[in-house]
């Protein structure tokens, strides 16, 4: 089982990922596996939809030392990964000679572990580019003193492991680099926040859409309300994507050929874009976890698939609109079943996603086993993908 977790800049844009794997052994499936994991990484993980196109972000990897000092390890893309090399490493002459060499290769390095052995850690860091410091183990006043200490070597400096905003802001304050961790999911909420009107009659037609006796006169009574959104339903059934021979020109003819399943698709997609203030990557996060929630129900046969999808997507809502989730099911209209898997993760929606979210974070140890360990993997990688073509669609 293989996942990733964004890397951000200080303008919490992506700029690498990290590489999340089975510690119990993960030394082995590296060693074993490096020219699989890095196809997989090439194809599929290490892009993403920026600004509407897609651009290669490097991945962190943690080499065994077995690895690190031999010279054939060069033959990874030194753009698209970031080795990563323990402080706990003993630093033998040949291994000190090879990261020398990588780094004269262009290759970046980053040592982790920092303050762990600096004796062993002290010839590493005049070869390395930036040291990593995991905020479980690191205390700010710690990290400032580290940070002074390390100046002299013109250190990159990234925090791993942050898990509110106010970590973060510590940390960004101290004129830190890089961040991980899922602060980002975090809500910042405020008193007075409300949903757009925009934004609520999305969630209207999505409350409809769920409904078994709904009509396409009920649909588009809803969506007629909104000049924008039936424009945009319009321009997409008109699209060269669909192929319709002829001019689609009434709102009632373009719900009958999307179909219930495709226009809610569509409508969640709209609900969760264009809010200011948020990064891209959040999108990016919601539609993986919708889609892997979807494809996991399917695979364990459950009901209403849909809602599976529309749970996933919408348990970053919070985040996404500053609004606590408490509040946000009092004013939409969504079935019980799914504000419960919200707002307590309960039923089958609320299972399922308990265990996307455990896969995403790289917490392989705490799934149940709903389906075969490579059937996750799987799951995770097509939704991946799937997120990357709805970006960049989205984009254009």
């Amino acid at each position: 089982m293989i996942a990733f977790q964004p890397v951000y800049t200080r303008n919490l844009d992506v700029t690498a990922l990290k590489l999340l794997l089975e510690r119990s052994h993960r030394d082995a499936i590296i060693d074993t596996s490096i020219d699989c994991i890095s196809q997989l990484v090439m194809d599929t993980y290490g892009s993403l939809c920026q600004g509407g196109q897609i651009n290669t972000v490097p991945v962190f990897l943690e080499l065994p030392e077995s690895l690190l000092a031999d010279p054939e390890s060069a033959e990874l893309s030194c753009k698209q990964y970031i080795l990563q090399i323990s402080a706990r490493t003993t630093p033998t002459l040949p291994l000190i000679n090879n990261l020398r060499l990588l780094a004269n290769q262009g290759y970046r390095l980053a040592l982790a572990d920092y303050p762990g052995n600096e004796e062993n850690a002290a010839p590493l860091l005049d070869i390395v580019h930036m040291a990593l410091f995991d905020a479980a183990r690191t205390d700010i006043a710690e990290l400032k003193a580290l940070m002074a200490e390390l100046k002299p070597h013109s250190l990159d400096i990234q925090v791993d492991g942050l898990t509110s905003h106010q970590q973060f802001r510590a940390c960004f304050d101290l004129g830190c680099h890089f961040f991980s961790g899922d602060f980002v999911e975090k809500p910042t909420t405020s008193q007075g926040r409300t949903l757009g009107s925009d934004k609520l009659l999305l969630l209207d037609l999505l409350a409809e859409l769920q409904n078994p006796n709904t009509s396409i006169g009920a649909l588009e009574a809803i969506a007629i309300k909104d000049a924008n959104l039936t424009y945009r339903l319009l321009k997409i059934i008109n699209s060269a994507a669909f192929g319709i021979s002829r001019q689609v020109d009434t709102l009632a003819h373009a719900i009958n050929i999307l179909g219930i399943n495709q226009l809610s698709r569509w409508i969640t997609l709209f609900l969760i874009e264009g809010s200011q203030g948020h990064n891209r990557d959040l999108m990016r996060s919601m539609l993986i976890r919708g889609r892997m929630c979807e494809i996991l129900a399917e695979l364990t046969g459950r009901e209403k698939l849909s809602g599976h999808f529309i749970s996933g997507l919408l348990s970053q809502l919070d985040v996404l609109t500053g609004i606590p989730m408490e509040e946000l099911m009092q004013k939409v209209p969504l079935s019980q079943e799914i504000k419960n898997a919200l707002l307590v993760r309960e039923g089958s929606m609320g299972e399922i996603l308990i265990e996307t979210a455990h896969y995403e974070k790289g917490e392989f140890n705490k799934l149940k086993g709903l389906v075969d360990k490579e059937f996750y993997e799987v799951a995770y990688r097509h939704s991946t993908a799937w997120a990357k073509q709805v970006l960049s669609a989205m984009g254009d």
